[in-house]
């Protein structure tokens, strides 16, 4: 009699460990799928992150190559302001006058031809 009653006490454990187990099998795999699922959406998101930081790496690379040029762009600007502080406007301003009184009797035989 007493191991009827071992007996029957060791099946309920048995029956609740196995409900036990397939609470957990269920959780185990629900989780699996949520996993898989976020995979299967995830790869090609990062597709096309990838695709995008390539562009973005390009972009850069162009950014980074303007910055170059309009760096050229200003030495050559620096250096034509330079060379244009050095004229000397009170001379070409005399050169140029002394050029109109110059040019100022051929104006005005040509225009005794016409």
């Amino acid at each position: 009699m007493e191991q009827e009653i071992l007996m029957k006490e060791l099946l309920k454990e048995a029956k609740k460990r196995n409900a036990f187990l397939a609470v957990i099998t269920c959780f185990v795999i629900t989780f699996f799928a949520i996993f898989v699922a976020g995979f299967i959406l995830f790869v090609p998101t990062l597709t096309k992150v990838t695709a995008l930081m390539d562009h973005l790496d390009t972009a850069i690379t162009q950014m980074q190559s303007m910055a170059g040029d309009m760096a050229q762009l200003t030495d050559g600007v620096t250096e034509t302001v330079d060379k244009m502080n050095h004229v000397d406007y009170d001379t070409l301003n005399e050169a140029i006058v002394k050029l109109r009184d110059a040019v100022e009797p051929l104006s005005k035989v040509a225009n005794f031809f016409k």
